[in-house]
Protein backbone atom coordinates (compact mmCIF):
# COMPACT_ATOMS: atom_id res chain seq x y z
CA UNK A 1 0.00 0.00 0.00
CA UNK A 2 1.56 3.56 -0.62
CA UNK A 3 1.57 5.94 1.88
CA UNK A 4 1.18 3.37 4.77
CA UNK A 5 -0.87 4.18 7.77
CA UNK A 6 1.92 2.24 9.78
CA UNK A 7 4.14 5.13 10.76
CA UNK A 8 7.70 3.67 10.54
CA UNK A 9 7.68 2.81 6.83
CA UNK A 10 6.63 4.64 3.86
CA UNK A 11 4.99 1.85 1.64
CA UNK A 12 3.85 -1.44 2.69
CA UNK A 13 4.21 -4.60 0.13
CA UNK A 14 2.24 -7.49 0.72
CA UNK A 15 3.31 -10.56 -2.03
CA UNK A 16 0.88 -12.47 -0.24
CA UNK A 17 -1.59 -13.24 2.91
CA UNK A 18 -1.57 -15.64 5.69
CA UNK A 19 0.07 -16.77 8.46
CA UNK A 20 1.00 -18.95 11.55
CA UNK A 21 0.94 -18.11 15.41
CA UNK A 22 4.53 -18.33 16.72
CA UNK A 23 4.55 -16.66 19.72
CA UNK A 24 2.53 -14.69 21.94
CA UNK A 25 2.87 -11.52 19.99
CA UNK A 26 0.87 -13.18 17.30
CA UNK A 27 -2.26 -13.89 19.84
CA UNK A 28 -4.32 -10.61 18.78
CA UNK A 29 -2.77 -10.57 15.46
CA UNK A 30 -4.61 -7.66 13.35
CA UNK A 31 -4.02 -9.62 9.66
CA UNK A 32 -5.75 -12.22 11.07
CA UNK A 33 -8.76 -10.68 12.45
CA UNK A 34 -9.24 -8.92 9.28
CA UNK A 35 -8.06 -11.05 6.75
CA UNK A 36 -8.99 -14.60 8.53
CA UNK A 37 -12.22 -13.71 10.89
CA UNK A 38 -13.80 -11.26 9.13
CA UNK A 39 -13.28 -10.90 5.59
CA UNK A 40 -13.15 -14.64 5.28
CA UNK A 41 -10.30 -14.26 2.48
CA UNK A 42 -7.38 -16.56 4.02
CA UNK A 43 -7.35 -19.06 7.03
CA UNK A 44 -4.52 -18.45 9.04
CA UNK A 45 -2.87 -21.89 10.43
CA UNK A 46 -0.47 -24.20 9.82
CA UNK A 47 -1.16 -26.58 6.55
CA UNK A 48 -3.07 -23.58 5.33
CA UNK A 49 -2.83 -22.27 1.70
CA UNK A 50 -1.49 -18.62 1.85
CA UNK A 51 -3.52 -16.03 -0.62
CA UNK A 52 -1.12 -14.80 -3.02
CA UNK A 53 -2.03 -11.22 -4.20
CA UNK A 54 -2.22 -10.09 -8.01
CA UNK A 55 0.23 -9.37 -10.63
CA UNK A 56 -1.33 -5.85 -10.89
CA UNK A 57 -0.58 -5.55 -7.06
CA UNK A 58 3.35 -6.74 -7.54
CA UNK A 59 3.47 -4.12 -10.08
CA UNK A 60 3.31 -1.28 -7.70
CA UNK A 61 7.16 -1.76 -6.20
CA UNK A 62 8.14 -0.72 -9.74
CA UNK A 63 6.07 2.60 -9.96
CA UNK A 64 7.36 3.30 -6.75
CA UNK A 65 11.06 2.32 -7.69
CA UNK A 66 10.71 4.33 -11.05
CA UNK A 67 9.39 7.71 -8.89
CA UNK A 68 12.39 7.02 -6.51
CA UNK A 69 14.95 7.01 -9.50
CA UNK A 70 13.29 10.68 -10.72
CA UNK A 71 12.77 12.14 -7.17
CA UNK A 72 16.56 10.82 -5.73
CA UNK A 73 14.22 9.99 -2.36
CA UNK A 74 14.38 6.29 -0.96
CA UNK A 75 10.54 5.36 0.14
CA UNK A 76 11.19 2.47 2.85
CA UNK A 77 8.93 -0.39 1.96
CA UNK A 78 7.83 -2.62 4.83
CA UNK A 79 7.45 -6.12 2.98
CA UNK A 80 4.93 -8.08 4.72
CA UNK A 81 2.62 -6.31 7.10
CA UNK A 82 0.13 -9.30 6.49
CA UNK A 83 2.53 -11.92 6.22
CA UNK A 84 5.63 -13.65 7.43
CA UNK A 85 8.08 -13.31 4.26
CA UNK A 86 10.11 -16.17 5.62
CA UNK A 87 7.29 -18.20 6.42
CA UNK A 88 8.21 -21.95 5.70
CA UNK A 89 4.53 -22.49 4.55
CA UNK A 90 5.21 -20.25 1.63
CA UNK A 91 6.06 -21.90 -1.63
CA UNK A 92 9.81 -21.29 -2.35
CA UNK A 93 9.10 -20.05 -5.48
CA UNK A 94 7.25 -17.41 -4.19
CA UNK A 95 9.72 -15.87 -2.11
CA UNK A 96 12.21 -16.27 -5.10
CA UNK A 97 9.76 -14.22 -7.09
CA UNK A 98 9.71 -11.82 -4.04
CA UNK A 99 13.31 -11.35 -4.13
CA UNK A 100 13.97 -11.58 -7.98
CA UNK A 101 11.34 -8.13 -7.14
CA UNK A 102 13.82 -6.66 -4.37
CA UNK A 103 16.52 -6.88 -6.56
CA UNK A 104 14.86 -5.02 -9.75
CA UNK A 105 13.49 -3.00 -7.11
CA UNK A 106 16.81 -1.40 -6.39
CA UNK A 107 15.95 2.38 -5.01
CA UNK A 108 13.75 1.08 -2.03
CA UNK A 109 15.00 0.34 0.85
CA UNK A 110 13.08 -2.87 1.80
CA UNK A 111 12.63 -3.48 5.62
CA UNK A 112 12.35 -7.19 5.77
CA UNK A 113 10.80 -8.23 9.24
CA UNK A 114 10.24 -12.04 10.43
CA UNK A 115 10.00 -13.80 13.13
CA UNK A 116 11.36 -16.86 11.98
CA UNK A 117 15.08 -15.99 11.76
CA UNK A 118 16.44 -19.42 11.17
CA UNK A 119 14.17 -20.19 8.49
CA UNK A 120 15.09 -16.78 6.86
CA UNK A 121 18.60 -17.00 7.80
CA UNK A 122 18.65 -20.52 5.56
CA UNK A 123 16.87 -19.17 2.43
CA UNK A 124 19.13 -16.53 1.81
CA UNK A 125 21.94 -18.21 2.35
CA UNK A 126 20.82 -20.74 0.05
CA UNK A 127 19.00 -18.88 -2.28
CA UNK A 128 20.33 -15.24 -2.74
CA UNK A 129 23.37 -14.36 -5.13
CA UNK A 130 25.81 -11.46 -3.69
CA UNK A 131 24.05 -11.38 -0.28
CA UNK A 132 23.86 -9.09 1.76
CA UNK A 133 22.11 -6.50 -0.81
CA UNK A 134 22.84 -2.73 0.16
CA UNK A 135 18.97 -1.88 0.27
CA UNK A 136 17.76 -4.71 2.11
CA UNK A 137 17.36 -4.38 6.12
CA UNK A 138 16.05 -7.53 7.88
CA UNK A 139 14.43 -6.95 11.17
CA UNK A 140 12.94 -9.10 13.90
CA UNK A 141 9.97 -9.05 15.50
CA UNK A 142 10.60 -9.23 19.67
CA UNK A 143 7.92 -8.55 22.09
CA UNK A 144 9.26 -9.89 25.39
CA UNK A 145 12.86 -11.07 27.22
CA UNK A 146 11.07 -14.98 25.71
CA UNK A 147 11.62 -13.98 22.33
CA UNK A 148 14.79 -12.15 22.58
CA UNK A 149 17.26 -15.10 21.44
CA UNK A 150 15.45 -13.86 17.98
CA UNK A 151 17.93 -10.82 18.46
CA UNK A 152 21.40 -13.02 18.33
CA UNK A 153 19.86 -15.01 15.25
CA UNK A 154 19.01 -11.80 13.70
CA UNK A 155 22.65 -10.55 14.33
CA UNK A 156 23.90 -13.53 12.24
CA UNK A 157 22.53 -12.70 9.49
CA UNK A 158 24.40 -10.28 7.61
CA UNK A 159 22.32 -7.54 6.28
CA UNK A 160 22.89 -3.81 5.43
CA UNK A 161 21.17 -2.88 8.47
CA UNK A 162 19.31 -4.58 11.40
CA UNK A 163 16.38 -3.71 13.04
CA UNK A 164 13.45 -5.18 15.96
CA UNK A 165 9.93 -4.05 15.97
CA UNK A 166 8.52 -4.43 19.47
CA UNK A 167 5.17 -4.73 18.63
CA UNK A 168 3.20 -4.81 20.98
CA UNK A 169 5.87 -4.75 23.86
CA UNK A 170 4.01 -7.19 26.26
CA UNK A 171 7.31 -7.63 28.75
CA UNK A 172 10.31 -5.69 29.78
CA UNK A 173 12.88 -6.71 27.01
CA UNK A 174 16.85 -6.13 26.70
CA UNK A 175 18.11 -5.58 23.25
CA UNK A 176 21.27 -5.64 24.02
CA UNK A 177 22.88 -3.00 21.61
CA UNK A 178 26.15 -2.98 21.12
CA UNK A 179 28.37 -0.14 19.99
CA UNK A 180 29.15 -1.00 15.86
CA UNK A 181 31.38 0.22 13.15
CA UNK A 182 29.84 1.39 10.18
CA UNK A 183 28.84 -1.38 7.42
CA UNK A 184 31.85 -3.01 5.33
CA UNK A 185 30.68 -5.20 2.35
CA UNK A 186 34.53 -6.15 2.81
CA UNK A 187 34.93 -6.42 6.60
CA UNK A 188 32.32 -9.56 7.64
CA UNK A 189 29.22 -8.68 9.81
CA UNK A 190 27.41 -5.30 11.20
CA UNK A 191 27.17 -5.74 15.30
CA UNK A 192 24.27 -4.76 16.99
CA UNK A 193 20.84 -3.71 16.06
CA UNK A 194 20.70 -0.35 13.89
CA UNK A 195 17.08 0.52 15.01
CA UNK A 196 14.71 -0.08 17.25
CA UNK A 197 10.51 0.05 16.77
CA UNK A 198 8.22 -0.19 19.52
CA UNK A 199 4.27 0.60 20.44
CA UNK A 200 1.62 -1.01 22.49
CA UNK A 201 -1.27 -3.29 21.25
CA UNK A 202 -4.65 -1.74 19.57
CA UNK A 203 -7.66 -4.09 18.75
CA UNK A 204 -10.24 -5.51 21.11
CA UNK A 205 -8.54 -7.90 22.99
CA UNK A 206 -5.12 -5.45 23.49
CA UNK A 207 -3.05 -6.08 26.43
CA UNK A 208 -1.02 -3.20 27.88
CA UNK A 209 2.08 -1.48 27.93
CA UNK A 210 4.18 -1.06 30.72
CA UNK A 211 5.88 2.48 30.41
CA UNK A 212 9.12 1.17 32.40
CA UNK A 213 9.41 -1.42 29.79
CA UNK A 214 9.14 1.40 26.99
CA UNK A 215 11.30 3.95 28.90
CA UNK A 216 13.67 0.60 29.25
CA UNK A 217 13.76 0.11 25.02
CA UNK A 218 14.50 3.79 24.92
CA UNK A 219 17.39 4.83 26.97
CA UNK A 220 19.15 1.91 25.82
CA UNK A 221 18.96 2.92 22.84
CA UNK A 222 20.43 6.52 23.66
CA UNK A 223 23.05 5.03 25.33
CA UNK A 224 24.35 3.45 22.37
CA UNK A 225 23.07 6.11 20.08
CA UNK A 226 20.51 4.11 18.42
CA UNK A 227 17.17 5.70 16.82
CA UNK A 228 14.02 4.73 18.51
CA UNK A 229 10.95 4.99 17.41
CA UNK A 230 7.81 4.74 19.38
CA UNK A 231 4.79 4.54 17.49
CA UNK A 232 1.95 4.59 20.39
CA UNK A 233 0.21 3.53 23.28
CA UNK A 234 -2.28 1.38 21.49
CA UNK A 235 -5.32 0.85 23.64
CA UNK A 236 -4.06 1.43 26.79
CA UNK A 237 -2.78 4.72 28.92
CA UNK A 238 -1.40 5.58 32.71
CA UNK A 239 -2.68 8.82 31.86
CA UNK A 240 -5.93 8.52 33.23
CA UNK A 241 -9.25 7.16 31.50
CA UNK A 242 -12.27 8.77 29.48
CA UNK A 243 -14.63 9.97 32.21
CA UNK A 244 -17.18 8.11 33.20
CA UNK A 245 -15.30 4.90 31.91
CA UNK A 246 -17.19 1.72 32.85
CA UNK A 247 -13.93 -0.18 31.47
CA UNK A 248 -11.95 -1.31 34.12
CA UNK A 249 -8.74 -0.20 34.53
CA UNK A 250 -5.41 -2.82 34.02
CA UNK A 251 -3.43 -2.66 37.80
CA UNK A 252 0.39 -3.93 37.08
CA UNK A 253 1.99 -5.44 40.13
CA UNK A 254 4.15 -2.71 40.73
CA UNK A 255 0.29 -0.79 41.46
CA UNK A 256 0.71 0.90 38.12
CA UNK A 257 -2.65 1.74 36.81
CA UNK A 258 -3.59 1.48 32.77
CA UNK A 259 -6.88 2.72 31.33
CA UNK A 260 -8.02 1.60 27.90
CA UNK A 261 -9.09 4.64 25.98
CA UNK A 262 -8.79 3.83 22.66
CA UNK A 263 -5.58 4.14 20.44
CA UNK A 264 -6.20 7.47 18.93
CA UNK A 265 -7.11 8.97 22.33
CA UNK A 266 -3.90 7.33 24.20
CA UNK A 267 -1.03 8.79 21.95
CA UNK A 268 2.32 8.58 21.04
CA UNK A 269 3.92 10.53 24.08
CA UNK A 270 6.55 9.09 26.41
CA UNK A 271 7.22 10.95 29.04
CA UNK A 272 5.61 14.01 26.89
CA UNK A 273 7.97 13.46 24.24
CA UNK A 274 7.26 12.18 20.89
CA UNK A 275 10.01 9.55 19.51
CA UNK A 276 10.12 9.39 16.07
CA UNK A 277 14.14 8.37 15.01
CA UNK A 278 14.72 6.73 11.40
CA UNK A 279 18.03 5.75 10.86
CA UNK A 280 20.16 8.51 8.96
CA UNK A 281 20.95 6.24 5.66
CA UNK A 282 16.83 5.70 5.39
CA UNK A 283 15.63 8.85 5.64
Amino acid sequence: MRNSRIGWTDHTFNPWIGCTEVSAGCDNCYARRDFDERKSLVRWGACQPRHRTSRTYWRQPHLWNAEARLTGKRPRVFCASLADWADEQVPENWKNELFLLINQCRDLNWLLLTKRIGAASDYLTRTCPMWPWPHVWIGASVENAGASDRIADLLRIPAAGHFLSCEPLLGPLNVQIAPSPAWSFDHGHLIGVDWVIASGESGPLARPTHPNWLRSLRDQCAHDGRPFFFKGWGEWTSLGGWPGSRLQPHVFPDGLCMHRVGHKASGCLLDGVEHKEVPQCLR
